[in-house]
């Protein structure tokens, strides 16, 4: 299995965060993972980051966050062109149930969703599918 050269993981909860790194860690399949703690922050780490030509691969965020939440960054990240010029693989990760909720998810378009917490399954089968090219809306795990 290809290993990406960056996870980025944006979720105001620290133990999720904790546990979703471990995992990645775990299964040796990023060189690194960046976490960000808010949308904003998210959106400033991609500035940032990438400038230098390369974006995250893999870019996982949470729905309900403080400071903005996950449906505000994706909307950073699309007004910024993010999703247009990188070829990052954006997934919601989510708790919630509420049908607005995932129906706001498939509305964006470029973006999937998952359940929380992150499985190995979860996490192969996304690096997988980023290292077959075939990174675009596919897959629904809930």
């Amino acid at each position: 299995m290809k290993k990406l050269d960056c996870i980025l993981l944006i979720d105001d909860n620290k133990a999720t965060n904790f546990l979703h790194e471990t995992l990645i860690e775990e299964l040796d399949v990023a060189k690194n993972i960046a976490v960000e703690y808010n949308g904003r922050d998210g959106l400033a780490f991609l500035e940032g980051y990438c400038n230098n030509g390369r974006c995250p691969e893999l870019i996982l965020v949470d729905i309900h966050m403080p400071v903005m939440d996950g449906f505000d960054f994706l909307e950073g990240y699309q007004q910024r062109l993010f999703h247009e010029k990188y070829d990052s693989l954006v997934v919601m990760l989510t708790t919630s149930t509420n049908p607005r909720d995932v129906d706001r998810i498939e509305e964006i378009g470029f973006v999937e969703y998952l359940s929380k917490p992150l499985t190995e399954e979860h996490v192969i089968t996304l690096v997988d599918k980023y290292s077959s090219g075939t990174n675009r809306k596919v897959l629904k795990t809930s």
